[in-house]
């Protein structure tokens, strides 16, 4: 018992010390805990770049899987790019800067077409949905990405698609999925990986190859061979080539890579016409189990009949852009939105391109290009960047680091200053505060001297 008393009364002691410098105590606790938060914010602000970039690339990876109805994160990507979008839009947006005519024009005509179309034939917000990728490409161009935060994409793009393929080669987590689909993402994955290499000692280079090398053998395992051809492809044009570099960096080259969908969909349809091809048909299904096209062409041939059915739907298109099943991206544009919708749709690409073409020297820029090329000859085989329903954001976030990586050569976008302080914040409220407590201190002597005078 006591015990007891003495530890009371050393509590009461202590508390009577202590009382007096209470507010000395709060106030260094106050500032050890903010501290701390301005570390952590501080640190966030550097890695925020990476963070976003992260995940989008998960999201792409979860929107092309059967969790993405489960966990609805195609319509979370939407909103996410939709939110990150206005802030980055509204901190980076230069109102002293007029936009030209004509991209004015071609902005004005692609919001109100792409969005009009899918409402007037009763399919919602789908055009905004699928917009939303260029909000994607126009925040990603305003991120500032230094050395540090390119070698974090690095790995987490390589991480993303190693995890994929892996499970899908060991794992049964995946089982069930489309095999060609998980490629595709996985190749999309790797690109970032590629375009975010840095040259540098042998070792670094041999890893770079060594791991590009494992993905392609896991890769096989799919059986997906436009993946595994373009991953061949893109490895091969890292290496500079002269004269393959000038053709590349034409215009001409640039719109013909960007309408080669349409070309080879309209290449395949006349071809599948000819006597010939029965007996091809035949021997592929006899070699490898499928036709040559795996009945590609028949879903184009009846695309192109449908669209000639009736003026509408030529020019202007159905309205239904959730089309991934026409394994095309030029087809399943034009039966969405006709071919008024199909040039405003290539134009957007075009034009983006077109602005690398002065920074080609910068081997940044033309691997970004670069890769955005063998999207678009991939998409004659598969859609994955017309979609309103599956959100894959991968090859629009390429193409806004291209511009981003442009604006930093012209230096429009640079570091952000680390201003925001949590100590100097909090020491302006407390000056807010005792500036409010003498205002009100003022006013009740105001207040007081005016009774006075009633009263006198």
């Amino acid at each position: 018992m006591k015990r007891y008393i003495q530890i009371i009364l050393l509590i009461l002691l202590g508390l009577s010390y202590i009382e007096p410098h209470l507010k000395l105590i709060r106030l260094v606790i106050q500032r050890i805990i903010l501290s701390l938060l301005n570390r952590v914010i501080r640190r966030i602000r550097r890695l925020w770049v990476v963070i976003v970039l992260a995940i989008m690339g998960a999201l792409s990876l979860i929107n092309m899987s059967g969790y993405a109805n489960l966990i609805q994160s195609n319509v979370k990507t939407f909103y996410f790019l939709l939110i990150v979008g206005v802030v980055i839009s509204y901190k980076k947006m230069n109102p002293q800067k007029a936009l030209k005519k004509r991209d004015f024009l071609h902005g004005f005509m692609l919001f109100a077409f792409f969005w009009l179309v899918p409402w007037a034939a009763g399919f919602g917000i789908d055009g905004i949905k699928y917009m939303s990728f260029y909000l994607c490409i126009y925040m990603v161009s305003k991120m500032y990405i230094n050395d540090e935060d390119m070698v974090l994409i690095h790995w987490i793009y390589c991480g993303l698609a190693t995890v994929i393929l892996a499970i899908a080669q060991f794992g049964t987590k995946l089982d069930g999925w489309n095999n060609n689909t998980l490629a595709i993402v996985a190749l999309q994955l790797l690109m970032v990986f590629i375009i975010t290499h840095k040259k540098g000692n042998k070792k670094q280079d041999r890893l770079f190859f060594a791991i590009i090398i494992f993905e392609l053998i896991l890769m096989i395992s799919l059986a997906s061979r436009g993946a595994e051809i373009s991953l061949i492809i893109a490895v091969l044009l890292l290496k500079r080539r002269e004269k393959l570099d000038r053709l590349l960096k034409k215009r001409s080259t640039i719109f013909i890579i960007v309408i080669i969908p349409l070309i080879f969909a309209t290449a395949v349809v006349t071809v599948s016409k000819l006597t010939f091809f029965e007996s091809l048909n035949d021997w592929s299904i006899r070699q490898f189990s499928k036709p040559v096209f795996n009945g590609r062409d028949e879903i184009w041939e009846e695309s192109f009949i449908d669209m000639a059915e009736t003026p509408i739907r030529l020019f202007v298109g159905s309205g239904f852009i959730n089309s991934g099943w026409y394994h095309n991206s030029a087809v399943a544009c034009l039966s969405s939105y006709g071919i008024i919708g199909y040039i405003l749709y290539v134009m957007v690409f075009y034009k983006i391109l077109c602005k690398g073409i002065p920074y080609w020297n910068d081997d940044f820029v033309r691997k970004c290009m670069i890769m955005f090329y063998i999207i678009c000859l991939e998409q004659s085989m598969e859609n994955t960047i017309f979609q309103a329903t599956t959100m894959i954001t991968t090859p629009y976030v390429i193409l806004g680091m291209m511009l981003g990586r442009i604006n930093q050569l012209k230096g429009v976008v640079s570091a952000t200053p680390n201003n925001w302080d949590l100590v100097d914040m909090w020491n302006m409220y407390e000056g807010w505060k005792m500036q409010r407590a003498l205002e009100k201190e003022l006013d009740l002597e105001e207040e007081e001297e005016r009774t006075g005078e009633r009263r006198g």
